[in-house]
């Protein structure tokens, strides 16, 4: 151990610079000071200091790992926070261990879930809350990683289909359940997605009113189109996407998913 004089002698009487290996090949360093009136690092000093030190070591390491791992779950919750998908991570009881921004905005509308007084997700309904509920369960008990339980989740407006599948690990450890909802209860599929899939923008618009409207006629008057050239619309669209009848057209819009949140490609295109 090396004792150093420097310009804070002017407060310290004596520092000491101790330096050894870390995490990874990386150096630690520790800087002791002692004022004049405690006097210089005696051999006492070191070999007390020495017999301590790896504990300090250890606590230091620890930090360091612990402020690691907490900037990755930050990075990897900003990353959650953008998927479309309601993510709610469970314990066997059905209380959350984490929830994404979809999911969390879900919990806040409670109009399909909410959380109980006992913090536990429950449905709108007693009948979808205890199959949530039974669901949450299995999928805990399970050995199987691949479990994978479909949920009919009932609300005021219709309803909505989750998927409960076994997760390895949680947060603590044990075994818990992932809870997946689409959160979507409407065919407004982002335009995008409907570009990527051949439409164009005329066909978007078109495609929009037609499965929210009750006849290809209302579609037209809504699009201000004739009924000829609805029927046109509707003929190339279903061949672009390969379906033929109006149910399967409505399944495979009502079935898509934009991979991130609204609000999160709004603030990009402002950007």
């Amino acid at each position: 151990m090396l004792a150093c004089h420097s310009e804070l002698s002017l407060r310290f009487g004596y520092f000491a610079v101790v330096q050894v290996p870390g995490i990874g090949g990386a150096t630690l360093r520790a800087l002791l000071f002692r004022t004049r009136d405690d006097g210089p690092f005696t051999a006492e000093i070191q070999r007390n200091f020495k017999l301590t030190l790896p504990l300090i070591i250890h606590i230091a390491e620890t930090e360091m790992q612990t402020a690691a791992e907490s900037r990755h779950m930050e990075r990897l919750e900003a990353l959650l926070d953008r998927v479309s998908l309601a993510i709610f991570m469970l314990d066997g009881q059905g209380k959350p261990h984490y929830c994404n921004a979809a999911a969390r905005a879900m919990l806040l509308d409670k109009t399909m879930m909410r959380l109980s007084p006992e913090g536990t997700v429950r449905g709108a309904t007693l009948a979808t809350t205890r199959s949530l509920q039974e669901a949450i369960k299995a999928a805990v008990a399970s050995g199987e990683d691949r479990t994978e339980i479909a949920v009919r989740l009932e609300g005021p407006d219709g309803w909505l289909l989750g998927f409960v599948v076994t997760a390895s690990h949680s947060l603590d450890g044990s075994r818990s359940a992932m809870l997946l909802v689409n959160p979507q209860r409407s065919g407004d599929a982002s335009g995008a997605m409907l570009e990527a899939l051949g439409l164009l923008r005329s066909e978007q618009r078109f495609l929009t009113q037609f499965l929210e409207a009750k006849s290809l006629s209302e579609a037209a008057q809504r699009s201000g189109l004739s009924d000829e050239t609805a029927k046109t619309y509707l003929k190339r669209i279903r061949a672009k996407l390969g379906v033929h009848r109006q149910m399967e057209l409505a399944r495979l819009i009502y079935g898509l998913i934009p991979p991130l949140r609204a609000d999160e490609k709004i603030a990009k295109s402002a950007n």
